[in-house]
């Protein structure tokens, strides 16, 4: 008997939020029923010779979209998108309609729109997209000699929360997955009876209302037609505006099915997941630097889990609060560099302006949780390390990229040139994330968290340097199998721990960088019998010229 199709059965036999490696998991089975349709089916929009229908009531509009656009039927806690004819995606109608009503004025939504008693000119159909909806790719890979195709869909998206394990405690995390529209064009369909109808008025209101972004998940960088045109909320006095160029380890999405029967062993290679830079980095990381921050700041748990869910709205699906935190990334290039000679991670480097809404009394502290998270690691991937590449000269370039680095040219708002700027930022920051919790006393903090920012919980140290005297420490035998400081226990071959140590390589002046090295008490410090492992790091620092600038 044929079992039904994975979209139609529950969740408790059907976990397509949990993503494996096997590849014949019930999320690899549920795509493949989704995007494998019948290719007999007649899909009406594979192109647009003409904006306007045939019969002269049908209006339509191609647009381009220069990241992903995400949609949720709101079904479950899965985001899955809303679904039409043959499994394919679109927009609905009362979705474009409320996002139509954001850019009328109050004479044109009645007029166009309608009201309780009376209805308006046009109709809205809804978007949706055009030929490869489902993104598939199938680019080829060398490995060893050997070339093999790789059928990959970058339809589908991921995503995986680390701010338990990263800022909490030391426990797993699970990747979720979703369906959403990458890189999409959308065609947006609108009818009308009248025959006078100005539809030029309708494509300017339309083209304006997508400036806050289509879908959800906007208050991070999805939805936005062109990276040249800024959302509103660019415009406003609040918004913090940071120019910055940097690079590191690219993200990767879920692993593609290789099509070539077999590799260098005669097996078929495991397929690779396709790097992607995802704009959304800088909200995540921003969020796990401001837990960390109001978690020195206050001992109460609750408090700090609701500052954070109201400043990042964690628990509505509504994006367009005016209390909401909004991100974009104004793009001025980005770079995917190839992998290197082994077939390992791929690495990114991108420039352009980062827009940050940061409304309400909570302003100021926001502006110093950013300068927080770029003073002391960057964005993104691997982001507790400095750039291996740029600061470790005898790295093996064909191992694993280590690290990102970051510039930017606004040092007036960083306002760091020495160590005792950093100094007098990291004093500001904890005092404004006091201010923000109204705590009194310089006690409270919440202990049980492994990176509580309170100057009981963490030491910094620096120094004043034109060329990295700490990064060797990293691959030292003994510290790198400590899992506070090289997340490896003897005997693994890969992290299974969260570093305890950041190392950040912060550019100051005439080529100079001050070199930070932030070590957390807590974490594992074990490694055999050598000791107090923490105490020999931080005396290794010492040696290298490096004094403690911040820390009881």
């Amino acid at each position: 008997m044929n079992e039904p199709p994975m979209m139609y059965r529950s969740q408790a036999r059907c976990s397509l939020q949990f993503v494996t490696d096997e590849p014949d998991n019930d999320l690899q089975k549920w795509l493949k029923e989704w995007i494998e349709f019948d290719s007999t089916a007649d899909y009406p929009f594979t192109e647009i010779t003409k904006p306007v229908g045939s019969h002269g009531n049908i209006f339509r509009v191609k647009i381009s979209f220069s990241y992903r656009v995400f949609s949720n039927c709101g079904q479950d806690s899965i985001h899955r998108p809303t679904i039409g004819k043959n499994g394919i995606p679109f927009i609905p109608g009362s979705s474009i309609k409320g996002l139509f009503k954001r850019a009328c004025s109050p004479e044109q939504w009645p007029r166009l729109c309608g009201t309780g008693e009376k209805s308006g000119k046009i109709r809205f159909h809804g978007a949706y997209p055009l030929n490869n909806w489902a993104s598939k790719v199938a680019p080829t890979i060398r490995r060893d000699n050997q070339d093999f195709k790789e059928v990959r869909y970058l339809c589908l998206d991921i995503a995986h929360p680390q701010q338990s394990r990263q800022v909490e405690r030391q426990e797993s995390t699970t990747a979720i997955a979703h369906i959403n529209f990458h890189k999409p064009t959308l065609v947006f369909e609108f009818s009308s009876q009248d025959p006078n109808i100005d539809w030029s008025e309708v494509e300017n209101i339309l083209k304006e209302s997508l400036r806050e972004g289509l879908g959800g998940k906007t208050n991070c960088g999805y939805g936005f037609t062109n990276n040249k045109i800024l959302p509103k909320f660019a415009e406003k006095q609040e918004t913090i505006h940071l120019n910055l160029q940097g690079g590191g380890v690219s993200s990767s999405l879920l692993a593609g099915e290789v099509i070539t029967p077999r590799n260098w062993n005669g097996k078929i290679p495991k397929g690779e997941g396709e790097s992607e830079f995802r704009p959304q980095m800088f909200k995540g990381s921003l969020r796990s630097h401001i837990s960390r921050l109001l978690a020195g700041a206050s001992g109460d748990r609750c408090n700090v889990e609701s500052q954070v869910k109201s400043l990042f709205q964690l628990d509505q699906e509504a994006t367009n609060s005016s209390d909401l935190l909004r991100f974009f990334w104004e793009s001025a290039g980005t770079v995917k560099h190839p992998l290197n000679p082994k077939g390992r991670n791929h690495r990114y480097e991108t420039r352009g302006v980062l827009h940050l809404y940061a409304p309400g009394t909570a302003n100021e502290f926001i502006n110093y949780a950013l300068k927080f998270a770029y003073a002391m690691g960057g964005f993104g991937k691997s982001w507790r390390r400095a750039s291996h590449l740029k600061f470790m000269t005898e790295y093996d370039r064909n191992k694993f990229a280590i690290g990102c680095h970051w510039e930017t040219t606004d040092q007036d708002w960083i306002g760091i040139s020495c160590i005792k700027d950093l100094s007098n930022l990291l004093d500001n920051v904890h005092h404004s994330a006091k201010q923000l919790m109204s705590s009194s006393t310089d006690e409270q903090y919440i202990r049980n968290w492994r990176e509580a920012w309170h100057p009981s919980n963490v030491e910094v140290y620096a120094v004043n340097t034109s060329e990295s005297q700490i990064i060797h420490l990293f691959h030292d035998e003994i510290f790198k199998f400590t899992p506070a400081i090289g997340g490896k226990a003897i005997g693994d071959s890969r992290p299974t721990s969260v570093s305890s140590v950041w190392h950040r390589m912060l550019p100051i002046d005439h080529g100079n960088y001050l070199e930070i090295v932030t070590v957390f008490k807590q974490g594992n410090w074990n490694y055999s019998n050598e000791g107090n492992i923490r105490q020999r790091f931080l005396q290794q620092l010492t040696n290298s010229g490096l004094s403690k600038i911040w820390g009881s």
